[in-house]
């Protein structure tokens, strides 16, 4: 009787212990806070497209390293190149950066650290090569603008200035200031 009797309280001294772990070990799902800065995913290496409604490619966005946050609808780009769009590649206006922050509901790109905008020229002639520190592209409209210092080089010359605003599927810049250029003569 007494074997019997400390086997069973052997036995719900078990269970208690494991119902007790169980009671320790549950979390509230509701305690527990989602933070703002949380990335979402990571992307390594990476190549997207953004298809219009008839099929074909608005712009391809490629990297070495995407960080995203859904909640804020951001993206953080480290070496991004943006192809936008052209019916063959030696039509297709080509940017590059160190570093670029996204904006997914306004389509608006910030791009920082070696700036470069390379659009090719009408009847093959060439490229227009465009450089700055730091630029904001509108990857809906097309449409840049920056207050630094931008150099453009193409076939007919070199250009300078300070602050530039512009369209790039229609071939529009504006120059701000301490405009300079250079042009060659055929």
């Amino acid at each position: 009787m007494k074997r019997t009797l400390t086997l069973i309280v052997a036995l719900l001294l078990i269970l208690l212990i494991t119902r007790l772990e169980d009671y320790l070990g549950q979390v509230n799902i509701g305690s527990l806070s989602m933070d703002k800065d949380q990335i979402d995913y990571y992307l390594s290496d990476f190549s997207v497209m953004a298809i219009t409604d008839d099929g074909s490619v608005k712009y391809e966005l490629a990297g070495r390293h995407l960080s995203h946050w859904q909640t804020q609808k951001q993206s953080l780009i480290i070496t991004p190149r943006i192809k936008g769009a052209g019916s063959t590649p030696d039509e297709q206006t080509r940017l590059s950066a160190d570093e670029a922050r996204i904006d997914q509901t306004t389509q608006l790109a910030e791009l920082t650290g070696n700036v470069r905008i390379l659009k090719p020229e009408p009847g093959n002639q060439g490229e227009l090569d465009l450089s700055t520190d730091h630029l904001n592209y509108n990857m809906q409209s097309h449409e840049i603008s920056t207050d630094a210092v931008v150099s453009i080089t193409s076939p007919s010359g070199t250009m300078q200035s300070t602050g530039l605003t512009g369209k790039l599927d229609e071939d529009l810049l504006r120059f701000d200031s301490n405009v300079r250029s250079i042009y060659k003569v055929k």
